[in-house]
């Protein structure tokens, strides 16, 4: 009952409004004839005028020139086309009214979609609060439920077909993490190198941890975004990561030495002789760490040159824990002394190395040592070429000079390697088996026989007493190595005498030229001239 009566009254509000029109279109042709008869062509108005009402007008006024009706004509026709395109734009006006209303509301439409989604992710983060373990539940059976509409976000395009691009966020801060800012950095370093308080120190180191366990975030990897999630602080920005690095690096050690009184302990004295030693122990202990992290990781030349160049400020902070982190340093120096590709970044551990050497305790020195050897061992082996020969030179004369740091200590290093080399050598005569002769001549083994000949040419224990023109004393050689001279020449001679054969003759040259350095700086008599006499008498020639 209720459609029809709905029905009726719209049927009968139609059959109104059609009378109404019917009444009102009658009305406006009675007036239209009116009209026509009455009024004259300047009071026409443009719709009477195009109803007809202009012959009348010319039926009246038949005697009168052509001239009189042109003017109103063109002025007509020009208020027509005036009325034309306020007519187009207000249709323009029309379509882009109903283009902003349908965009409106798809952008409603899209809207309540972002909502719906928020009050899902809403709920679900209040599941997770009032009912964990349904929670977990979920999460471990039916992992889509809970990661629903998040393929939907990371796949949203835009109207241009071009995918749409992502925003970058912030890192996520856990609990008692800081973001660090350039501000907040400006107050810790003023805190820390200006006052030079004690917790402004640790803050700053911990900034600096933020700073060298960035490459280990797996946040950092994956998003490349500068963070650090095992530290306090959480480092973003690269130009903060920069500040942080240089001006900590450059002024921590002068801020520890105000705090620790260094000032007031005796040349040669260790950092822990002091006082207050015990108080700044750990957290210096921490930042010595940081620095071998940073050492570690890091792959940028210019970056190993700086941190190592400014290392030398703490080599007697280093000195301090011989057992635990001086080791760790010195093999991170070590690996960069003999692989890196950078020579001013090896030069610049090799002084580190010597550094360590000099400054630590009497026991360390012969790690040092025998590190370096070894080093060198291993880089030897591949030095078939100009480039790697040359690398093999400047490791040589970096050992020569770190060896004469401590001649008693580098007695006992020598011995025991010149002895493996002898022991090597004698294996080959006994047996003269292809594999023991290549053992023997290959550059692994030249490069040590050379090596070992440098060190004991310009350490050869002579007591000569060097003076200038003031007879003031320069120099005295002390005679710790020269008993190393002859088992050393024994080894020379017998590894050109394995295989006197032709093809040996160039490696003969350069044993030859290492005994006549060494006898020249020695003052020994080493007969070398039959050894090369034995060339110009064989019958190949």
């Amino acid at each position: 009952k209720r459609k029809r009566k709905r029905t009726e009254q719209a049927e009968n509000g139609v059959a109104k409004t059609e009378a109404a029109f019917d009444i009102e279109t009658a009305s406006s042709k009675e007036k239209g004839k009116k009209v026509e008869s009455d009024l004259k062509l300047e009071d026409m108005s443009l719709d009477d005028f195009l109803a007809g009402g202009f012959k009348t007008v010319l039926d009246h006024d038949s005697d009168s020139d052509d001239d009189a009706v042109m003017p109103s004509e063109e002025a007509d026709l020009d208020s027509n086309d005036d009325e034309e395109e306020e007519k187009e734009d207000n249709e323009e006006e029309v379509e882009n009214k109903t283009e902003n209303e349908d965009v409106e509301e798809k952008d409603g439409e899209s809207s309540d979609d972002e909502d719906e989604m928020d009050n899902h992710m809403k709920d679900l983060e209040k599941l997770k609060e009032s009912d964990p373990e349904f929670y977990a539940h979920l999460k471990k059976n039916a992992a889509d439920l809970l990661e629903f509409g998040q393929d939907e976000i990371e796949n949203k395009e835009d109207n241009s077909g071009k995918p749409a691009e992502k925003k970058k966020t912030l890192p996520a801060l856990k609990q008692g993490q800081k973001l660090l800012t350039s501000a907040l950095l400006k107050r810790l370093q003023t805190e820390a190198f200006e006052k030079k308080s004690y917790d402004g120190l640790k803050e700053i180191a911990s900034a600096f941890k933020a700073g060298t366990r960035i490459a280990d975030d797996e946040v950092g990897k994956e998003e490349n975004n500068l963070s650090s999630s095992g530290s306090k602080y959480v480092i973003y920005n690269p130009g903060v990561l920069q500040k942080v690095m240089i001006t900590t690096i450059r002024k921590f050690h002068a801020a520890l030495d105000d705090k620790l009184n260094l000032s007031k302990l005796k040349p040669g004295q260790l950092p822990k002789e002091s006082r207050k030693w015990k108080r700044q122990e750990r957290f210096i202990k921490r930042f010595l760490l940081d620095v071998i992290h940073l050492l570690k990781n890091s792959t940028d030349p210019s970056m190993l040159r700086f941190v190592l160049q400014n290392c030398k400020n703490y080599g007697k902070f280093f000195a301090c824990f011989p057992d635990t982190i001086a080791n760790k340093y010195l093999k991170v120096l070590l690996r960069h002394f003999g692989s890196n590709e950078d020579e001013i970044v090896r030069i610049a551990a090799f002084l580190r190395i010597r550094q360590l050497a000099v400054e630590g305790p009497s026991n360390f020195v012969e790690k040092c040592m025998k590190g370096a050897y070894l080093a060198f061992v291993r880089e030897a082996k591949f030095a078939k070429s100009e480039h790697t020969a040359e690398r093999v030179a400047i490791q040589a004369k970096c050992l020569v000079e770190l060896f004469g740091v401590d001649l008693v200590a580098a007695y006992g290093v020598i011995f025991v390697y010149l002895r493996q080399l002898s022991l090597i050598l004698r294996a080959a005569l006994l047996s003269k088996s292809e594999e023991s002769i290549k053992s023997v001549y290959c550059w692994q083994f030249i490069h040590c026989l050379k090596l070992w000949g440098a060190v004991l040419s310009t350490y050869p224990g002579i007591n000569v007493i060097e003076t200038n023109d003031s007879k003031k004393v320069i120099a005295q050689h002390e005679q710790q190595l020269r008993p190393l001279i002859y088992p050393f020449i024994q080894v020379v001679i017998g590894t050109i005498r394995l295989v006197p054969a032709s093809k040996y003759y160039p490696l003969r040259l350069h044993l030859v030229n290492v005994l006549n350095a060494l006898s020249r700086t020695s003052r020994y008599f080493i007969p070398t001239a039959p050894l090369i006499l034995d060339i110009l008498q064989t019958n190949e020639l």
